[in-house]
């Protein structure tokens, strides 16, 4: 009888080493998978933000760009405002050397009328 305890005692201890060390290798393949998979997400996460960074250096030479474009934006002013100002200075003396011209047109025109009314009295 104490033999057959020790050969179920021995037994149950074979069956239950061979158990753990299963499970232990699962374990350990559960723990390879999951460093695994968390390395491919941080690789995932570094190609993200890298690409995160080449946007933000593309957004910022475009901010840089704007800027500078920007400062440009009160000369081309000014040099707009003084051409549209001469302009309109140059039509104002056009109109009014037109006006002059006109008011003499109509009174060599009224003259004509009368050395013509003169003539055909």
């Amino acid at each position: 009888m104490k033999r057959t305890k020790l050969s179920v005692l021995s037994v149950f201890a074979l069956v239950a080493l061979v158990f753990f060390s299963g499970a232990c290798r699962e374990t350990g393949s559960i723990s390879t998978k999951r460093a695994q998979l968390i390395a491919n997400e941080n690789m995932e996460l570094k190609k993200q933000a890298e690409s995160l960074k080449q946007e933000i250096n593309k957004q910022k030479e475009l901010l840089a760009k704007c800027e500078k474009e920007m400062l440009k934006i009160p000369a081309e002013s000014a040099k707009t405002h003084k051409l549209l100002f001469d302009t309109i200075g140059k039509i104002g003396r056009e109109l009014e050397d037109k006006a002059t011209e006109n008011e003499e047109l109509k009174q060599k025109i009224a003259e004509l009328e009368a050395k013509l009314a003169q003539k055909t009295e």
